[in-house]
């Protein structure tokens, strides 16, 4: 009987698991969804997304939420392709610039050959990155390389 009691109790405790889980999972995608629908609504007319509040670049923040989009394939929910435009007119050719348009272009499948080029240009002699070239090699320039 013992045996008996001490399955069912494992079952229930299993089952009210599983339900907590299926709870969170819900909730989690409400607020994801709604974090979602936020971020698009911050495309700029040039085809940016920025918030004149953040503390990042047009740039970055264009960058970064395209690869969200991406990440939780909705693409196709927002003008993306402006947003790959925005980032192929920015005329400062630093090292985290190139890589976050390489990046872009990666994932929006088009030709970033000559991009992956001007970057590998902007290397130094000692084999690390700098904001653009010839200035001192810096970790996060490199690792963003």
């Amino acid at each position: 009987m013992k045996i008996i009691f001490e399955g069912f109790k494992s079952r229930i405790n299993f089952t009210c698991r599983v339900f907590v889980l299926a709870g969170f999972i819900i909730s989690s995608n409400l607020f994801a969804s709604s974090g979602i629908n936020w971020l698009i609504e911050q495309q700029q007319p040039d085809g940016s997304f920025y918030n004149p509040i953040s503390v990042a670049t047009s740039l970055q923040a264009t960058s970064e939420t395209i690869n969200t989009l991406y990440f939780v394939d909705l693409i196709h929910q927002s003008n993306v392709s402006a947003a790959h435009q925005f980032l192929e007119t920015e005329p400062y050719a630093s090292t985290e610039n190139l890589a976050r348009q390489i990046i872009a272009k990666v994932k929006q499948g088009g030709d970033h050959q000559s991009l992956i080029t001007e970057l590998y240009q902007q290397q130094n002699s000692d084999g690390g990155f700098a904001e653009i070239h010839q200035y001192q090699s810096a970790v996060l320039d490199t690792a963003i390389a």
